[in-house]
């Protein structure tokens, strides 16, 4: 996974993992209880506190949505998948989030280092 999110972006998302601002949920962006996931943080801070769920899949679909990945570019304008490894990405950070590495899920401060780090 070798991609670099712009600057702008992941210091608000690592900021905002760290703030203790946000309770962490699973399986889904938000519990709308002020619960959240790592994706669903990143979503709040991109979309100025929006949390859209797609009323196809529900609010336990824990996915962000096609506006918020192409600002992070993920989709294109059209709608198709512009680069694998931020779906890869996206998919480890959900991993980690809902069910962690060893049975253990990995808290915020942890998301917001290896983000810091590998992004």
């Amino acid at each position: 996974m070798k991609i670099k999110l712009p600057k702008r972006i992941k210091n608000k998302w690592v900021k905002a993992l760290r703030s203790g601002e946000y309770n962490q949920c699973q399986d889904r962006l938000t519990d709308f209880n002020g619960g959240f996931c790592c994706l669903g943080v990143l979503q709040h801070v991109l979309d100025n506190g929006r949390i859209d769920v797609d009323p196809h899949r529900g609010e336990s679909f824990c996915m962000m949505t096609v506006k918020t990945e192409r600002k992070l570019g993920v989709y294109d304008v059209l709608g198709q998948a512009a680069d694998d490894s931020l779906y890869q990405v996206r998919e480890f950070l959900a991993e980690v989030n809902d069910v962690g590495t060893n049975g253990k899920r990995w808290g915020f401060k942890r998301i917001a280092n290896w983000i810091e780090e590998n992004l």
